[in-house]
């Protein structure tokens, strides 16, 4: 009788079929799983419009120079509402292809959504535009699952290409010489013959428009004595002439088929010349009519818009040159948008460095609102004295009577005192005239007397007030106190006058016999040998005085020169040359 098996042997055999079973189950789904993936993978493979970049890339691989497959080109078009003519639907595809190269246009693969669920931000389409600003026509949707050209661009297409080779020049290119089909460097040498003769017709029309606005604008300008438009049309000519040259050669430059890079460099030059030139023809307007308000400011008789045009002038240049240069970028395809953006960012570490600029700023508004001086002005601001050259928006300009320049942060001068000397309508005259004690009493009043006649006789004195006393005692002098106002505009006139005045003093003293004193020691003495001096009688001290007043035979408040009456023969002079 056979022995039956233990439990710990029937047990191992489990284990081992059980080991067998879980082999044999590894080796059947692992190939499995790979065929699933591999299969999965070549139906990655046969759907080339999964994504937008995928329809892309399958539309411009297949036209390139070492690819050339309209057929397999156009896969990603939806051409459901197009004839199925095979031939027609090659001849868009290629169309499209032709615009493309010819603008300039270079599709951005990096920046084409590569997911099949894409979507617009703006209006939540399944859509791609290529190019939103050039060609806002031509996008991708999703139709079915899959990202084709769509139907609508499929039908603009031959429009679009009838309007960027409506000149027909491509038409020529079949009946020209052999020659000139032949390619350097992959063009057609007729294309850089044709590239030449653009650039020499655009150059003729250049100097055409530059001789017309030159010389017929500007002189039929001149005839009716229109002065800022002739100044204005002379120094834009040649801007004028830039853009009628870049308007000329844009719609032509499609016509020669150059590749896509260099219509690219073309198109983008043309953009930046026309709008540099529009830039500078703003700027130099600008020059002309600030030009143009300056000499009608000179013609008034106020300063304010002496100093207030200027100001605009830099301003507005200011302005034109922040325009201009987000025009340019614009032309050259930058985001203006994002740029602004950016700079927004910034504005707040902008503005806390800029502060001190800032603050100058307002303080040359409050300046041209208060108003505390004008140009030519003299001024006293912060120790600083001279006349007031220039007000700009940053800084004040002062020239010293010793000719250097000092400038005055504009934040500064709002906040300080300001002693406009300028604005003075009469300039005082203090002077304290010492006479020696030998001066009698009658002596010291005739001088007081015919200090105010000569007062009296001068025009430029302020004759509402003035006065004249013995004023003290000095240690070494009778001290007369003159205090008058001078009606004056200038500095210099103001020097002459006083000039004039401490001259009729000297010629009073002399005439009165009085002496001017200056800090002496006296000495003295019982007796002096010689005879004294015998002082005037009153009455001779009356004639005197009168003879210093108005009307007076002895008064020259008129201002003579030094010269005059000293040397022989100069009042002749004066008379011949007259």
């Amino acid at each position: 009788m056979a022995q039956a098996p233990s439990p710990v042997l029937l047990w191992s055999h489990r284990i081992k079929s059980q080991q067998f079973c879980r082999r044999l189950i590894i080796l059947i789904c692992i190939p499995a799983l790979l065929l699933l993936l591999s299969a999965g993978a070549v139906h990655a493979q046969e759907s080339p419009c999964a994504t937008p970049q995928q329809a892309i890339i399958k539309f411009s691989g297949n036209l390139s120079a070492d690819r050339y497959d309209p057929d397999a080109a156009g896969a990603c078009f939806d051409f459901s509402k197009f004839p199925s003519d095979i031939q027609k639907r090659r001849d868009i595809v290629v169309s499209l292809k032709k615009i493309l190269d010819s603008k300039g246009l270079i599709i951005d693969l990096d920046a084409a959504p590569d997911k099949a669920d894409y979507s617009e931000e703006k209006s939540g389409l399944a859509r791609y535009v290529l190019f939103e600003n050039q060609l806002p026509e031509v996008f991708l949707e999703k139709s079915g699952g899959r990202w084709l050209f769509s139907s609508f661009t499929v039908s603009v297409i031959p429009e679009i290409y009838n309007q960027t080779f409506s000149l027909g020049i491509e038409k020529f290119s079949s009946k020209m010489p052999g020659f000139l089909k032949h390619k350097v460097m992959g063009i057609s040498a007729w294309r850089y013959f044709a590239l030449a003769i653009l650039i020499i017709m655009t150059l003729i029309a250049g100097r055409i428009i530059g001789f017309f606005i030159g010389n017929i604008i500007v002189k039929t300008l001149k005839k009716r004595r229109i002065e800022w438009t002739q100044q204005a049309a002379k120094i834009t000519k040649w801007p004028v002439a830039f853009i009628v040259m870049s308007a000329l050669a844009a719609p032509v430059l499609p016509e020669l088929l150059l590749p896509a890079r260099l219509n690219a460099i073309l198109f983008l030059a043309l953009k930046v010349i026309a709008a540099g030139s529009a830039v500078i023809i703003a700027y130099r307007l600008n020059d002309a009519f600030f030009d143009y308000l300056a000499k009608r400011a000179e013609a008034t008789e106020t300063r304010l818009d002496d100093q207030l045009v200027p100001l605009l002038k830099k301003a507005a240049r200011v302005v034109l040159i922040l325009v201009g240069v987000l025009f340019v970028l614009q032309n050259m395809d930058v985001d203006i948008g994002s740029l602004m953006a950016g700079l927004g960012l910034g504005g707040l570490a902008f503005a806390l460095a800029a502060k001190d600029t800032l603050a100058n700023f307002f303080g040359s508004i409050m300046i041209f609102a208060d108003r505390p001086f004008q140009i030519g002005d003299w001024v006293i601001i912060q120790g600083v004295e001279g006349t007031v050259e220039e007000v700009g928006f940053r800084s004040t300009r002062i020239r010293t009577f010793y000719k250097s320049l000092v400038t005055l942060p504009n934040s500064k001068v709002a906040d300080a005192v300001v002693d406009n000397l300028g604005e003075r309508t009469y300039r005082r005259l203090k002077l304290n005239l010492g006479l020696t004690y030998s001066t009698s009493a009658e002596q010291m009043q005739a001088f007081v007397e015919g200090v105010r006649a000569i007062l009296q006789a001068n025009a430029k004195i302020w004759q509402d007030y003035f006065e004249v006393h013995f004023n003290s005692f000095g240690p070494s002098s009778l001290d007369v106190m003159v205090y008058a106002f001078l009606d004056v505009k200038s500095w210099t006139e103001e020097l002459s006058e006083k000039h004039n005045i401490l001259l009729e003093f000297l010629r009073l003293a002399e005439k009165l016999g009085v002496s001017y004193a200056f800090p002496t020691q006296s000495l003295h003495v019982e007796s002096m040998p010689g005879e004294p001096t015998q002082p005037l009688t009153k009455e001779e001290m009356i004639q005197s005085i009168n003879g210093f007043g108005p009307g007076g035979n002895l008064s020259k408040a008129s201002g003579p020169t030094l010269t005059h009456g000293f040397m022989p023969g100069a009042a002749q002079r004066k008379g011949d040359a007259e």
